[in-house]
């Protein structure tokens, strides 16, 4: 693949060189020529219009003075008779090869001191008393002009092929023996070695790039193939007490009573357990789809504060219950792009906790509100609070910080809190509020609803 890259690259510079080159020899060696030719075409003309009702010995005496001025090594010039015999000129034997009347041709005169062939472009003309005329100029130097650009382009294509290819095969071996590397900690890791992660050089460049984005996107499943375990692990820990009572108020029903009233109450408790194993495994469900990122699609305008003042409506019973009293603080609208039911229940599971962990402790307050390009959210409770060591295992799936779990609940809240923070690109905080926890869902804010 690497090599085939190579070829097309080199090819394509070939034909840039090519382009190149036949530019600068239609804007030197042709342009030049085209100069040359009208050159000639004006002086035979000029000798023709001039010529016209001279003797030979006339002419003779013109073609001399025009060859003095220039001895061969530029213009070239000669009179002959009807025989062809020399008369006049800085050329000293017609060509044998030239026609009575030629158009510009191109042909061999004379050698110069080292031997060289002189190689001229010229133009002939018979006159009605049979006087033959050749005028010309020389283009030797022309012509070592064009065998140098050829001789350019062919050394020029040879060196892009050489350092095209030794360059491109020495990059697709290296390239290659990265992409091996790759490879063979992908099976690694398709063979079960989940911690494998891909090598990384200090170079930076797109494949380093496409390492890290592989590393981070295993160190991604690991977290999530971990958190499964976790998950089983505290699902069963969690689900086998509500079953096993579920089933032992079952048993012991059937084996009691037969009235009405006792399988009534037991049924009713039955309903109870069943309600929080579904509430569970729903939570679980809607953290599965927040994470997924698939909620995306129907996002609007929401109004922080608004969700703020419907939720704590709705808490407000449940917080007298508690002995405790809401402190809602949002006045003005404080827009996202968010889904408001999701929203919604992330502030319902904050509330819960601040009513469940923090009974009799003050009042609770609820804050909407911006700060600069960000939209906020919080709880406030004056409780004992978290230990700063232990907030990071608050937000774990089935994360209890009561390891005996006598307090009601599955340890799902704050995990539900994080993967709607996550979903809609913000963050959830935990801090102290001296006394007791504040935590804080932190979202982009947008202009306006």
């Amino acid at each position: 693949m690497f090599f085939r890259r190579v070829i097309i690259f080199v090819s394509v510079f070939i034909l840039a060189e090519v382009l190149v080159f036949g530019f600068l020899y239609w804007s030197t060696v042709a342009v030049y020529e085209r100069k040359l030719d009208q050159e000639i075409e004006r002086d035979m003309a000029a000798f023709e219009g001039t010529f016209s009702g001279l003797s030979t010995t006339e002419r003779a005496a013109i073609v001399a003075r025009r060859s003095a001025d220039n001895p061969g090594e530029i213009d070239s010039y000669i009179l002959t008779n009807r025989k062809y015999e020399y008369v006049a000129g800085n050329i000293r034997v017609w060509p044998s090869d030239v026609p009575d009347e030629s158009p510009i041709v191109e042909l061999v005169l004379g050698a110069d001191e080292a031997g060289e062939k002189q190689i001229h472009k010229a133009r002939t003309l018979t006159f009605p008393d049979g006087n033959h005329l050749l005028v010309g100029r020389n283009v030797t130097e022309l012509e070592e002009i064009q065998v140098l650009i050829r001789k350019g382009l062919v050394r020029s294509i040879f060196l892009t092929l050489l350092i095209g290819f030794v360059g491109g095969y020495i990059s697709s071996r290296f390239a290659q023996r990265r992409f091996d590397r790759i490879n063979k900690s992908t099976f690694a890791i398709l063979e079960g070695d989940i911690g494998r992660r891909i090598p990384v050089t200090d170079r930076g460049d797109e494949l380093d790039v496409l390492s890290r984005n592989l590393n981070d996107m295993l160190d991604r499943i690991e977290l999530l193939m971990r958190g499964m375990r976790e998950v089983t692990d505290n699902i069963a820990h969690d689900l086998r007490k509500p079953i096993t009572r579920l089933k032992s108020r079952i048993e012991v029903t059937l084996m009691g009573s037969r009235e009405a009233e006792a399988y009534g109450e037991a049924l009713e408790r039955t309903i109870d357990e069943a309600d929080h194993i579904l509430a569970m495994f729903n939570a679980i469900l809607t953290i599965a789809e927040a994470e997924s990122g698939a909620l995306r699609d129907r996002f609007e305008a929401v109004d922080l504060a608004r969700v703020a003042r419907s939720v704590t409506e709705v808490y407000e019973p449940l917080v007298e219950e508690a002995g405790l009293e809401i402190d809602l603080q949002a006045d003005d609208p404080v827009p996202v792009s968010g889904d408001p039911h999701l929203i919604s229940q992330a502030l319902a599971n904050l509330l819960d906790n601040a009513v469940k962990y923090a009974p009799h402790s003050g009042p609770l307050t609820v804050r909407a509100f911006r700060a600069g390009s960000e939209a906020r959210l919080s709880v406030a409770d004056r409780g004992p609070g978290i230990p700063e060591s232990e907030r990071d295992k608050a937000f774990e799936r089935f994360g209890r910080l009561e390891e005996s779990r006598t307090t009601p609940g599955s340890g799902l809240g704050l995990s539900l809190v994080r993967a709607v923070a996550d979903l809609h690109g913000g963050t959830v905080t935990l801090d102290d509020a001296r006394p007791g926890l504040e935590a804080t869902l932190t979202f982009p804010a947008t202009r306006g609803l």
